[in-house]
Order: structure tokens, then C-alpha cells, then sequence
């Protein structure tokens, strides 16, 4: 599954309350049960023989599609400073279009360049295509029922919605460098001359002149959106110049049915009333491990009910399904990703239930017991003992044994008998 389509369902107005994170209802294009997605693009060719197709995530059900061109350049930008926020109509219909990939178009050199998509079968009920930095240029519109482009509808079918300029809404994007942003393309009715050119309907014109509105032709943020008819199977887009070398962008936007995912996240013996601990989020990922983002492009964090350990989060139903990665506060271990399912387990509600995961307390290691200190030795028994030689206590003991054995010696003198002569 694309990517960038995944991360389109949870930039489409997300909202976190009561620890819900939610996808703003769609006007007019996306129904209750659905979320808006974007394609991931690729691009081949060369100038003159361009060649483009868009990659819808599969549970949108768009047709094969494919996009040639016969302009100098087309390329495929990121989105990430030209985008369609949630605030303009196309991006309430859809959601934001920020970090979608879009298609720049370009004229042939001097002249105009011809644009055409073709779906191989029906597009979705309420899918639609915008058109961008439409200022110092125009855009010539068809719309047909077959690939071939030999049954023409009327300009109705076509399905224009309204204009607008996407630099004045909030955030505002980085390719809105030079104000005002007041800037709007128009719709053309019915047959007119304007700055010079004469336009037939179905033509998206520029509208700025010197001075009215803007100071210059080439100004930021001009667009206008479409919802063709169901009949629609072509559109051609003839692409022409009022000014200079201009450039145009093409966003293509379908619903897709989203899935409701609850889950719980709880602490072995938590007290009533406190399942986790306060600040703890559960992250969102593609099944592979990476963050989805949310509008600000940062991983989508899901907020946790401290209370009830209770987290809930509206995805675009996938069949490989996505991974809860629990992000604990201090204190705590964060267990292994959780698979969360892709496709609701009720069709009629749209709930999805994830398996309950747990957090553990970090053990805390009592510290170690410090050493034994040793017992003094036993004192020797008491009893004669041979005195060390060489203190002068020893000297006089050794004066009073010699003493005592000349006295001995003496007595034993005096007791033996004498001779006589």
C-alpha cells in the first residue's frame, strides 16, 4: 500500500478529543463510513512524451489510470510546500493534501500541451481532481465517456465546484512566498474575451491583471476543484499561456471506507480508576514499522484515557493492517508493537477491536548488602610464654632466672658432706 495514501487518511482534518482521533467529515465528496486519499505518482518519459500513474491504496477501488503529456516537464512534487489544506473546499471534500505527491504541468515550449487521463473502468462515486497555480495561464477542459475520447459530454460533466486560493488558509503553505493571496481562477461559461484571449466554456482561466487583483499575472495559490460525472471514463486538459513560462499542478483525491480502531492499554494490579499512567500515547504505524504522520508530519501519536486505558483512531481499511507502539512514560517498559487490524470486524459500524496490551513497571533491584565485617581474632590462652629477646623487661627476667640458679647452685654446695683429710 502507498505510503503517502496512508498518511492522507490521518491528515484529513485529524482531531484528538477524549482520546479519539478522528477524520473530519467530507462536504459533498466523502461520505460518514469513508476517508479521502491521495495517490503516490509515477512519472516516465520525456518532454513531449510524458507518461504518469497514480497509485491509489486498493480498498479506494480507483481503476487503473494513466496520464500522458505532451508538455515539456512533468514532474511529481512531495506536496510539502504546495499543498490544498483542509481548510479550502477541496481540502474539507478530501482532507489536506499536505505531503501528497501532485502532478506539475507545463505548455509544449511556446505553445500549449495536452494532458489526458484515462481510467481503465468506473472511478469511485465522489472522487475529483484540482487544479492549481492556474494564474498566468489557462486550462481547457473535456471531459469524455470513453478512453478514446470520441463520445464528448457536455462541460457539466465535467463537474466544476468552485475556486479559491489555497495560500489563504492556515498552515499556510512554503510555497506562498509573495502576498496578496486573494487570487482566484474563474470558471468560464459561456464564450469571452478576457486580457486578450478568447475562451470557450469549460476553460479555468487566470484572473489576475495588473492591479486587479494582484500586482502581476504570476501570482501563488490560484485554484479550482471538479467531481465529474459518473460517466466520466477521459478528461483532456489543454494547457496554454498568459504570461511568461508558466507551470500548473493536478491533485487527484477518492474515497476510500475507513475502519474505527478501539483498543486498551492497561498496568498489572492498576488502581481503580488510573489504568495508566497520565501522558501515555499510542503511536501508529504501517505494518512495516514506520510512523504514519499526522498534519504536522510527525508520527501520529493516538492519546491514551488515563482512566479507562482506552485509545481509539479512524484509519483507510487496509487488509495488511498497521501496529500500535505504546510510548510509556517514566517508569515504565514499553512492550513489543501490536498488530491492530485493517478491516473492521462489523461492516455495518465500521469497529475494528485491537488486542489489549499491558505495560510493566521497570523492576526496581534492591542495592546490594554491604560486606560482612570479619570478627577480631580469638586472644591466646594465658600461660608461660617465651619471652622475644631484645626489650628490657626481658633483660631483667633473664637476670632473675640467672640469679636464682647461682643461688641454687650455691645451696647444693652446702649441703654435700666434706672430706676429711
Amino acid at each position: 500500500m502507498p505510503k503517502p495514501a496512508l498518511r492522507a487518511l490521518l491528515m484529513s482534518t485529524a482531531l484528538a478529543l477524549a482520546g479519539v482521533v478522528g477524520l473530519a467529515p467530507a462536504a459533498g465528496a466523502v461520505e460518514p463510513g469513508q476517508v479521502g486519499v491521495f495517490p503516490v505518482w509515477s512519472v516516465a518519459g520525456s518532454s513531449g512524451a510524458y507518461t504518469a500513474t497514480p497509485a491509489f491504496p486498493a480498498s479506494a477501488g480507483f481503476p487503473a489510470t494513466t496520464v500522458t503529456s505532451t508538455g515539456s516537464t512533468l514532474a511529481a512534487p512531495s506536496g510539502v510546500t504546495a499543498f490544498l489544506g483542509a481548510g479550502t473546499d477541496f481540502g474539507a471534500a478530501y482532507g489536506t493534501s499536505r505531503s501528497q505527491p501532485y502532478l506539475t504541468l507545463a505548455p509544449a515550449g511556446t505553445a500549449n500541451s495536452v494532458t489526458d487521463i484515462q481510467f481503465d473502468g468506473a472511478p469511485p462515486a465522489g472522487w475529483g481532481f484540482a487544479l492549481g497555480d492556474i494564474d498566468a495561464d489557462w486550462a481547457f477542459i473535456q471531459a469524455f465517456s470513453d478512453t478514446a475520447q470520441t463520445v464528448p459530454l457536455p462541460v457539466s460533466a465535467v463537474g466544476f465546484q468552485s475556486s479559491g486560493n489555497y495560500c489563504a488558509t492556515t498552515p499556510k503553505p512554503g510555497a506562498c512566498t509573495s502576498a496578496p493571496y486573494t487570487d482566484a481562477p474563474v470558471w468560464v461559461t459561456a464564450p469571452e474575451r478576457f486580457d486578450g484571449i478568447d475562451y470557450v466554456a469549460g476553460t479555468l482561466r487566470g484572473n489576475s491583471l495588473p492591479g486587479a487583483p494582484a500586482a502581476t499575472r504570476d501570482t501563488a495559490g490560484a485554484y479550482g476543484w471538479f467531481q465529474p460525472d459518473a460517466s466520466v471514463r477521459s478528461i483532456r486538459i489543454t494547457f496554454g499561456i498568459r504570461d511568461g513560462f508558466p507551470t500548473a499542478q493536478l491533485w487527484l483525491a477518492s474515497p476510500a471506507p475507513k475502519v474505527v480502531i478501539t483498543g486498551t492499554v492497561t498496568t498489572p494490579d492498576a488502581p481503580a480508576g488510573a489504568a495508566v499512567p497520565a501522558g501515555t500515547t499510542v503511536q501508529i504505524e504501517q505494518p512495516n514499522g514506520e510512523p504514519l504522520l499526522d498534519v504536522e508530519d510527525q508520527p501520529l501519536t493516538v492519546p491514551v484515557d488515563p482512566a479507562t486505558g482506552t485509545y481509539s483512531v479512524e484509519l483507510e481499511q487496509s487488509e495488511a493492517g498497521y501496529l500500535a507502539t505504546v510510548i510509556v512514560p517514566p517508569g515504565f517498559v514499553a512492550p513489543d508493537p501490536v498488530p491492530l487490524p485493517g478491516l473492521p470486524d462489523d461492516p455495518e459500524t465500521l469497529a475494528a477491536t485491537a488486542p489489549p496490551i499491558v505495560i510493566e513497571p521497570i523492576a526496581v533491584t534492591p542495592p546490594p548488602e554491604p560486606p560482612a565485617t570479619p570478627a577480631p581474632a580469638p586472644a591466646p590462652a594465658a600461660g608461660p610464654q617465651l619471652a622475644e629477646s631484645g626489650g628490657a623487661g626481658d633483660l631483667a627476667l633473664l637476670g632473675l632466672a640467672v640469679a636464682l640458679l647461682a643461688a641454687g647452685l650455691m645451696l647444693v654446695r652446702a649441703a654435700r658432706p666434706r672430706r676429711t683429710p
